[in-house]
């Protein structure tokens, strides 16, 4: 047991050995081989050997794991649900025509059947049967402390690690290019329009009311906020504006955030490259399997006994990757399969430029009496 923990301590940070104590005990099929590979002085955290242990939990699932490649390179790695080759993996990285390679079969042309652009997740199709589909465990979330691996389409896993923060959002990038101020009716008071924004080139003026963005009404401008954290940069918005008291529609461009030269931002940057797009989710979970690299994104997260929970959608920070959640995936699938969200006009699908940045910090809905940040 010292051993399994002298172990464990050696691989991972202290912070993950502190979250993932609670799960300790699913290891213990997998203690007398990581004895054995403690002997060895080239251990580092997830080296091969260590992640050789955890082969068993994965093999189910590499036959379901296929390579996304545009222009030649791999951009992504994707996942069999359906026999007939539907596929899902990382929207923002499709940026041209698309082939896909399974495990045992030869690279063949995929097409997108649909993107969620909220989850960053493509549906991809290829012109095949018999294959093997993977089954998202949709009966909750895997609990703080719980050991993963990725998966990737080798017999060995990509990457274990633990669970290390549960189920939440993550703010989006993205500004219209307006402050608001505080108002006592309903919607959002336009306080000041930037100049050459989104905001300014859709003919949003000062004084102007948000009471509508897309399909949701504006209540507060707190709304304006949790609104944005669903959009993407690029994306086009469908804005209704109260002004001289009628309704006037008007279609803003969203844009990224400019990017903050913060210590923290640095330092994330040390471990590797980030996801380009990295932020404006509405719902994942976040795991430490910092070798993780942002073409390893699409690719599905199990558990030590098998379960698929999530799937892997943005390398993020130095220690942070983030899944979505098995839940969301399950519900989400026949609607991509049935035509409910189209492949995409979304600019940051084909725009590198504009499809993410660097994560702010989240902003305050509270009451108060002086304009808004920039939104």
């Amino acid at each position: 047991m010292t051993t399994f923990f002298a172990l464990i301590f050696k691989l991972f940070p202290r912070r993950t050995v502190a979250v993932g104590v609670a799960a300790w005990l699913s290891l213990a099929a997998f203690t007398p081989v990581l004895a054995q590979i403690s002997q060895r002085e080239d251990v580092t955290h997830n080296s091969l050997q260590v992640r050789r242990a955890f082969a068993p939990a994965v093999e189910p699932v590499v036959d379901s794991v296929v390579t996304v490649i545009v222009g030649g390179t791999q951009v992504a790695l994707g996942v069999i649900v359906s026999p007939d080759g539907c596929i899902l993996t990382k929207a923002s990285e499709l940026r041209g025509p698309i082939t896909v390679r399974t495990r045992n079969g030869p690279p063949m042309p995929a097409r997108i059947l649909g993107c969620v652009l909220e989850h960053d997740l493509a549906m991809l199709k290829i012109d095949a049967d018999g294959l093997r589909p993977v089954a998202f465990d949709a009966t909750g979330d895997p609990p703080v402390g719980q050991w993963v691996a990725t998966v990737g389409p080798m017999p060995t896993p990509i990457a274990v690690g633990v669970i290390s923060v549960g189920r939440r959002s993550i703010f989006a990038g993205v500004v219209m290019g307006v402050m608001l101020d505080n108002y006592d009716g309903r919607g959002a008071r336009v306080a000041t329009v930037s100049p050459g924004s989104g905001a300014a080139a859709g003919g949003m003026l000062k004084d102007d009311v948000i009471v509508r963005i897309d399909n949701a009404e504006i209540k507060a401008r707190s709304d304006v906020t949790a609104e944005l954290a669903r959009k993407a940069p690029g994306q086009r918005l469908a804005i209704t504006v109260m002004r001289d008291g009628a309704e006037v529609p008007l279609t803003i461009t969203v844009a990224k955030r400019p990017s903050p030269t913060t210590r923290t931002v640095r330092q994330n940057r040390m471990g590797g490259r980030l996801s380009d797009r990295r932020d404006g989710f509405p719902a994942v979970l976040q795991h430490d399997m910092v070798s993780i690299e942002p073409r390893d994104c699409g690719s599905p997260i199990v558990t030590l006994d098998g379960k698929v929970v999530g799937l892997n959608i943005a390398r993020a920070g130095r220690t942070e990757v983030y899944a979505l959640p098995a839940e969301i995936l399950a519900e989400l699938i026949p609607q991509l399969r049935d035509g409910k969200f189209p492949p995409t006009t979304n600019p940051s699908v084909a725009d590198p430029e504009l499809a993410g940045g660097d994560r702010p910090k989240s902003e305050s809905s509270e009451p108060s009496t002086a304009p808004s940040p920039e939104r």
